[in-house]
């Protein structure tokens, strides 16, 4: 359920920058060809199981693939050129070393994504971002480093704190769709939250509290969206299954 209640919420903030993307000819991001798209998100996958995230295949490509798409958006829309840093990112991320997928070259590719991040996250408006603060909070969480190391020790120290540090990664990617769902940018929120569990685990148990307590009706609509889809998917499959069986009593 957690899965598709996440599935929902990505798909539905595809819809929180409205344009039109370019026609096949005009210039713009270069899409990847099938073998450079598999080999992108197979590299992401690698990096991210070497993190501790729990994000399965499908969830990487889809993610990786959104992406892609809204950031075609934003170029439109917004008349920034993104193509070269778009490239710029793609081509880092593909240079990490399998024996090494959190080391320098990684380093390199996140100074990547952050340029591209504050080329264009300026012109939206707070819902807007939520995908793009979503992949950068992923992409910073994943590096190697003195913060990420502290923060990786201090919640090791909360025995009772029902999360890794992957899961509680993913878990704060949620939470921003969740307070889309509300109508809340809950970004400074969330960064808090990273903050406190740098500087002292005492500090983090109080601002997950606050955070959770702040997107207790999201959870309830978003677990709604979910049943809703998962109805509708069923209902198909059940009339699926009807048709067929009455073309088969047909036929006999």
């Amino acid at each position: 359920m957690e899965r598709l209640v996440l599935l929902c919420l990505l798909v539905a903030g595809t819809t929180a920058i409205e344009a039109k993307r370019k026609s096949e000819g005009e210039p713009g991001i270069m899409p990847l060809t099938p073998a450079a798209r598999e080999s992108l998100i197979n590299k992401m996958k690698r990096i991210i199981d070497d993190a501790g995230i729990p994000y399965s295949f499908d969830e990487v490509a889809f993610r990786t693939d959104l992406m892609k798409t809204l950031l075609e958006v934003v170029e439109e829309k917004y008349s920034i050129p993104l193509r070269k840093k778009v490239h710029d990112f793609e081509h880092a991320i593909m240079q990490v070393p399998d024996h090494n997928p959190r080391g320098e070259e990684y380093n390199k590719a996140l100074q990547k994504a952050e340029n591209l991040y504050h080329a264009f996250i300026g012109h939206l408006r707070e819902l807007a971002r939520i995908t793009f603060d979503v992949e950068l909070m992923n992409l910073r969480m994943m590096a190697k480093n003195e913060v990420t190391n502290q923060m990786r020790l201090n919640l090791a120290k909360l025995k009772h704190i029902p999360y890794s540090f992957g899961g509680l990664i993913k878990k704060l990617s949620e939470d921003y769709y969740l307070g889309r769902e509300l109508d809340l940018y809950v970004n400074d929120d969330v960064q808090g939250v990273l903050n406190a569990l740098y500087k002292s685990p005492f500090d983090y148990v109080d601002a997950i509290k606050k955070l959770d307590e702040k997107l207790k009706g999201g959870h309830a609509k978003a677990k709604n969206i979910a049943d809703a889809l998962k109805k509708s998917i069923e209902s198909a499959k059940g009339k699926s299954k009807k048709e067929k069986k009455e073309k088969k009593d047909k036929k006999d």
